[in-house]
């Protein structure tokens, strides 16, 4: 019983896995809140899974709330062009729907590919903005390249993102665990693809600081 109780023990690191995974949601989710600032938000959620939950570095909250600050406005600027890409795609559909109803399988059908393409680009620009530096313009642009190159993992990664929004809006009160979830199984799938995009000094640097923290 000791043992199974000792800080470093197994079951009490799973168990503050969990609580982390629970105050990471609830911190995106209250820090989505105003809207605006869900781009951010998301960002800060990607880089505090892969830092905190993955290697055990920092606390929670202050690694949270420093990318949030840091990556503001990329996050920001992003999120608000992929807002109005939903927005301007939705109006059309319902705009076209009306004028020519008889062909609403087909309005349907051009709908349906905008909001993939949008979703698509959503799924890696904020990861990108939480593991890159650069200009926001490269990065809303590389993001949408590595997307289209890594087709399968990005259909992989949408059907993911769209389960979770399913389950979470199934039963509300699990958006406590659900963001953390979903960014959690995307992020195996995001660094598989980074890798091929990140120099090997950069990635013999970064398994060595993974290590030191994970000590």
């Amino acid at each position: 019983m000791e043992t199974l109780f000792h800080p470093d023990s197994k079951f009490i690191r799973v168990l503050t896995k969990i609580s982390e995974g629970i105050m990471l949601s609830l911190l995106w989710f209250f820090f989505s809140l105003p809207v605006i600032t869900a781009g951010a938000s998301t960002t800060a959620l990607y880089y505090t899974v892969n830092k905190s939950l993955f290697h055990s570095s920092g606390y929670v909250w202050q690694e949270f709330w420093g990318a949030f600050k840091s990556n503001f406005k990329q996050s920001t600027i992003a999120w608000l062009l992929a807002l109005l890409f939903y927005v301007v795609s939705i109006f059309d559909f319902f705009i076209l729907y009306s004028l020519t109803s008889t062909n609403g399988n087909w309005n349907f059908i051009i709908f349906i590919i905008m909001l993939a393409l949008v979703t698509f680009w959503v799924c890696y620009i904020f990861p990108c903005i939480a593991r890159f530096e650069n200009s926001t313009r490269l990065i809303m642009r590389n993001a949408l390249i590595i997307a289209f190159c890594n087709l399968p993992k990005t259909i992989l990664l949408c059907i993911l993102l769209i389960l979770s929004l399913a389950i979470t809006l199934t039963y509300l009160p699990l958006i406590a665990v659900t963001p953390a979830i979903y960014m959690y199984l995307a992020r195996w799938i995001l660094e598989r693809v980074f890798k091929k995009y990140t120099s090997p000094e950069d990635l013999a640097a970064e398994e060595e600081r993974n290590q030191s923290y994970e000590r």
